[in-house]
């Protein structure tokens, strides 16, 4: 029962940020990317298919994946060999 209010929360927080007209899409993504609340504002079509959605879907968490690494990286301390 908690995950549904958890979902419904979220669901929630994405209708709000869509009220906003220059928002097409709002959504939380899983730490596996897939889409687990939100979606595209009533009335607007996607401009990717759905194989390109999950495509940018995965791309967003690798992304974010790396970033976080890095911050971590940076509390504790290990320097970034990337340079």
């Amino acid at each position: 029962m908690e995950i549904v209010k958890k979902y419904q929360s979220h669901q929630q927080k994405c209708e709000l940020l869509l009220q906003d007209p220059e928002i097409r899409f709002a959504g939380l993504l899983d730490p596996m990317g897939n889409l687990v609340a939100g979606g595209f504002r009533t009335g607007v079509e996607p401009l990717k298919d759905e194989n390109e959605k999950q495509t940018k879907c995965d791309t967003l968490r690798e992304e974010f994946e790396r970033v976080i690494l890095e911050e971590e990286k940076k509390i504790e301390g290990i320097p970034n060999n990337e340079n």
